[in-house]
């Protein structure tokens, strides 16, 4: 059987619709690509921009952060402030004005590049602007209006919990503040988180220590120390860590919601926003232990007219002491005891008005001892070892002290006060203030700071300090 071929020419138009169609194909795919190296570089260059955008924002913020810590710390105010941060993948900086107002609301000579000159100011208003070296758009500027107290007379009872050395808590504890996260810690030592699951609303400050978690702690607000800041186990910041002096070390699980500065070097953990190594930021500001001695008139003035001094030390229910510290469930009007002995607290006591004690002894609570109110309304209970009582420190006696079956009431708020230590056991810390020359806090351990009324402290701490109040923090268009 015969097979008839077709033509030549046939097989020829054939193979020619091949290579055009195998051109079309090239020619698509090379558009394709093109598109797709388009859209890659147009994703790089948004990338870039968001990231410097991200990156200058947060050195407008270091900004305003430096400023309010100069402010705070400085006898002179700063008119203008500037520097470069070490931040990661590039670098940052951060130029901050400063413009003063008194209380008329007149501005206060401020030269640029210096100090104020003249006047007390009243508020201030911050504007900071943030760059990077990143090739793209973006730079960024923060603003922020604070009002300024002079810190004069201030009898610098301020803080939820204050030691004149190191402070180490262990075990469950939880510190609360009284309007949000304002139940601060302060230490002139070290501060040492030792044991898991501690929770604290405020600021952890050492101005000349060190920082420790060696546990799973939680802090609402900042980590601020002279020396070094470390964590060797899951703990959450959710504002910023400052080292002013040392290096900042962070395990792998630890998380800072803001930024991590250091003026040493800067590793570890998670950092939301800015991580700084290598920075030139000022110490925490220091505060001396307040002094507090017996002063009659002052108490007097407080509304503390029944004074009553009892040096009989003998212990046991009949005792003039423990008598006179019973009368407070009757009595009409508040009350203050001041004896040379140390004094035992080891039954329930009801006050039906604020009670205040000064014991050069020191306080020994045990036996379940229970303090609280005679109804809802809620009293202030004073346990003072005055300064005077003490010649040397750091001391351990006299000092004050509970066990684990002390139980504190919300009726009840409370100032524990002794250059020497306290020591607290106790599962419920109730409401007050702890200030000690060294602070240690065993067991399960609830806490909340309500200031206390003191009369007759005194404050060493330079009266030229500010107090800050910030009004607003937010950004603006960049100039």
């Amino acid at each position: 059987m015969n097979r008839t071929l077709p033509p030549m020419s046939m097989q020829r138009d054939e193979s020619g619709f091949a290579i055009v169609t195998a051109v079309m194909v090239i020619m698509i795919v090379t558009i394709l690509g093109l598109v797709t190296l388009r859209l890659s570089l147009h994703s790089s260059d948004t990338t870039a921009s968001n990231r410097k955008r991200v990156q200058a924002v947060g050195a407008a913020e270091a900004g305003i952060d430096f400023a309010l810590a100069r402010m705070q710390k400085d006898a002179a105010l700063p008119c203008t402030l500037a520097d470069t941060l070490q931040t990661e993948p590039t670098i940052s900086r951060y130029s901050a004005t400063i413009t003063y107002r008194d209380a008329n609301g007149v501005v206060l000579a401020c030269p640029a590049g210096g100090f104020l000159t003249s006047g007390t100011p009243k508020t201030a208003v911050i504007v900071s602007q943030g760059t990077t070296n990143a090739k793209a758009f973006g730079n960024r500027a923060m603003q922020a209006l604070v009002r300024l107290d002079p810190a004069v007379g201030s009898t610098g009872f301020d803080k939820a919990i204050f030691s004149n050395s190191t402070i180490t808590v262990a075990n469950n504890t939880d510190v609360y503040g009284e309007n949000g996260p304002d139940g601060d810690i302060y230490t002139n030592g070290d501060f040492v988180c030792d044991s898991g699951n501690q929770h604290y609303r405020g600021n952890i400050i050492a101005p000349a220590g060190s920082i420790s978690f060696l546990q799973k702690c939680t802090v609402d607000g900042d980590l601020y120390a002279r020396n070094d800041v470390k964590t060797t186990n899951n703990a959450l910041i959710a504002h910023d860590i400052k080292s002013s002096k040392g290096n900042i070390a962070l395990s792998g699980a630890t998380e800072v919601r803001h930024d991590a500065i250091a003026n040493g070097t800067n590793t570890g953990g998670i950092v939301r926003n800015n991580r700084v190594a290598g920075a030139n930021i000022p110490d925490p500001v220091v505060q001396s232990m307040p002094t507090l001695d017996f002063d009659a008139a002052a108490w007097t003035a407080g509304g503390y007219n029944d004074q009553t001094t009892i040096n009989d030390c003998s212990t046991g229910s009949t005792s003039p002491l423990y008598a006179a510290i019973k009368s407070i469930e009757t009595a009409t009007a508040p009350k203050l005891i001041r004896t040379t002995c140390k004094v035992f607290l080891t039954r329930d006591l009801k006050l039906n008005r604020n009670l205040a004690i000064f014991a050069d002894g020191g306080f020994d609570m045990s036996n379940n001892f229970n303090l609280m109110s005679t109804a809802s309304t809620v009293r202030d209970m004073h346990f003072i070892v005055p300064s005077s009582a003490v010649t040397t420190t750091p001391c351990v006696e006299p000092g004050i002290k509970t066990d684990t079956g002390s139980t504190f009431f919300d009726t009840v708020h409370y100032l524990m006060y002794t250059p020497c230590k306290i020591t607290l056991k106790n599962a419920n810390g109730g409401y007050g203030q702890i200030y000690g020359g060294t602070v240690s806090i065993e067991n399960n351990f609830t806490f909340h700071y309500a200031p206390v009324s003191v009369f007759g402290a005194t404050n060493t701490t330079p009266a030229t300090t500010y107090t800050l109040d910030i009004a607003y923090k937010r950004e603006i268009p960049s100039s």
